[in-house]
């Protein structure tokens, strides 16, 4: 219970009953206590002012303080201004004003934030920082940029509104193209529309089947591949070149096509590869069945006669033979030496 004194009155409390005192009028007031007691309070911050957009609501709290006998400050906040909203979509507005009595102080609202709203402080009220002031883009940082395609890729809307309007839905194509640099990496040389639109028209688990089947994801291991240490070939797309097997096409690897060593007519044709590892492989030759030869015998140029020979294990007969890389206008055809008969037969 406290004797207070008010606007030149004196007021004696009641036991059991409450006396209100109200302070609308904005700026500081002084309220006198005569005693000491406990002290039900309500302070209300000013909002912030909006126009494009609203402002946020002056923090409100309430409770009871223990006040000691004295003059105590009271402060009213005064609401935020309400400005314009101008051409770069900011709100011209002022922050609320902060309300106080004595130790307790509840923050204004913040200023209506443009386009996006207005803000909010600990206590339900704003920030309560001042409204900077719109200036040109000096285009710095990419922030922007990046927020702008992050927005048109998952085809967000802001505000209600599409990024681009009336823009084609290409989210699907988005997700297609990421698939395909994500499996294929580095094996991708670029982007092609009509590839894109070709697996877009699947679901994305038939994307991803059909894009692991693709020679551009399997090259990638070198368990599976011989193509890790190959050549590209200059003119021709898909073609490579290994010193030790000589020119192929792997595009519909793990067939390859072979030419022969010096991209002659007189090679193996078409070969099934199986390499457990980048230092071995294993062949399946169309008539003549599994063969097998390891990095150790490739880089033997004894073995391979200074590299015009590919010497390859049999599995059929269980016996070394060797095919010759290079082509012989006396002896055409696919040629195969025969260690135990020293001479060529062809196969």
């Amino acid at each position: 219970m406290a004797i207070t004194y008010h606007a030149g009155r004196r007021i004696q409390a009641v036991p059991n009953e409450y006396k209100v005192h109200t302070f609308t009028t904005t700026g500081n007031s002084t309220f006198a206590v005569t005693g000491a007691g406990d002290v039900e309070y309500l302070v209300v911050a000013g909002g912030g002012g909006g126009y494009c957009a609203g402002g946020g609501a002056g923090g409100m709290r309430t409770g009871t303080l223990s006040v000691s006998a004295g003059n105590k400050t009271v402060t009213v906040g005064a609401g935020g201004y309400s400005g314009q909203c101008n051409v770069n979509g900011h709100g011209d507005n002022g922050v609320g004003g902060n309300s106080v009595f004595d130790t307790i102080t509840s923050t204004g609202g913040g200023f209506g934030g443009g386009l996006f709203g207005g803000g909010g402080g600990l206590f339900g009220g704003g920030a309560g920082t001042a409204q900077p002031t719109p200036t040109n883009p000096n285009y710095k940082n990419g922030d922007g940029a990046v927020l702008f395609t992050t927005h048109m890729v998952l085809e967000e809307q802001v505000e209600g509104l599409d990024l681009l309007w009336d823009a084609p839905k290409k989210q699907h194509e988005f997700q297609t193209a990421a698939a395909m640099l994500a499996l294929w990496q580095d094996n991708l040389v670029s982007l092609d529309q009509a590839e894109i639109n070709k697996y877009s028209s699947m679901p994305m688990a038939s994307q991803i089947q059909a894009m692991m089947k693709d020679h551009r994801y399997r090259s990638r291991f070198a368990n599976m591949s011989i193509s890790k240490d190959a050549e590209e070939h200059q003119t021709a797309k898909d073609w490579k070149y290994l010193p030790w097997l000589g020119f192929y096409s792997d595009r519909t690897f793990p067939w390859i096509y072979h030419t022969g060593g010096d991209d002659s007519a007189n090679g193996l044709g078409w070969v099934y590869v199986q390499a457990p590892t980048s230092k071995e492989a294993w062949f399946y030759i169309s008539g003549i069945g599994w063969m097998w030869s390891s990095e150790s015998i490739w880089n033997n140029e004894k073995l391979t006669a200074n590299g015009s020979l590919l010497p390859l294990f049999d599995s059929s007969s269980g016996k070394w033979t060797a095919y010759r890389l290079g082509s012989d206008p006396a002896k055409p055809g696919r040629l195969f030496y025969d260690y135990d008969l020293k001479e060529y037969e062809k196969r």
